[in-house]
């Protein structure tokens, strides 16, 4: 799988920002650089499906119970996200974005 070994900055317009990398066929790692969760950071064990030649659809469920689902076209550098999460009020509350992506090593 190409994506393996990719490492990607995805910023969103909240001007929240993550370092992605894909580490194997079933784990990626995640870092907040910037944004309300600044030094948070975590390893997934994302289900990836290779869609078509540098596109990808992942999915995976974090500690807390969000849930993210995303393509991302590597060709076209561009993510469409949609996500699931409990609010502070106990809500479960749902959201689509498409944040900017650059990637950093390949």
């Amino acid at each position: 799988m190409k994506l393996i070994g990719h490492r990607v900055r995805v910023s969103y317009d909240s001007g929240a920002e993550y370092q992605v990398e894909y580490l194997s066929a079933d784990k990626l790692r995640w870092s907040a650089v910037a944004g309300p969760t600044t030094g948070n950071s975590g390893i997934e064990e994302p289900t990836i499906l290779e869609l078509r030649d540098g596109v990808y659809w992942l999915n995976w469920l974090e500690a807390d119970g969000t849930s993210i689902s995303q393509v991302l076209d590597l060709n076209d550098l561009s993510l469409s996200e949609f996500s699931t999460y409990t609010t502070d009020t106990g809500d479960r509350e749902k959201s689509f974005q498409q944040p900017a992506v650059v990637v950093l090593e390949q």
